[in-house]
């Protein structure tokens, strides 16, 4: 990543071990690095979100994977991507309003 970058951790491909990340605040892009079990690294890039916002990780369908998200500190709205897979291309998104806009 970049050094304005923000980290991001996860487990990107459900193998029950914590994977690194970073989102782009100005392009609004996740690069996800994942080691694999013959120890390659990879690197995969998920666009989500818009400028500004700040990113948030969860598992948030309880597959046993980490999707992406984010938060927009202007409207306090939470957008999760929902997904087979971090990097599948087919996707839901639900939002969620919580806390103070600035």
């Amino acid at each position: 990543g970049d050094r304005d970058d923000l980290p991001v951790t996860g487990d990107w491909d459900g193998d029950g071990r914590t994977d690194l990340g970073v989102y782009d605040q100005a392009t609004a892009m996740f690069t996800l690095r994942v080691v694999d079990a013959q120890g390659l690294a990879w690197v995969a890039q998920v666009a989500f979100g818009q400028p500004g916002d700040l990113p948030v990780t969860g598992d948030w369908d309880g597959n046993l994977t980490t999707e992406v998200g984010v938060w927009n500190p202007d409207s306090a709205t939470f957008s999760e991507r929902r997904a087979a897979s971090v990097m599948a291309a087919r996707t839901r998104t639900s939002s969620t309003t919580f806390g103070n806009p600035r």
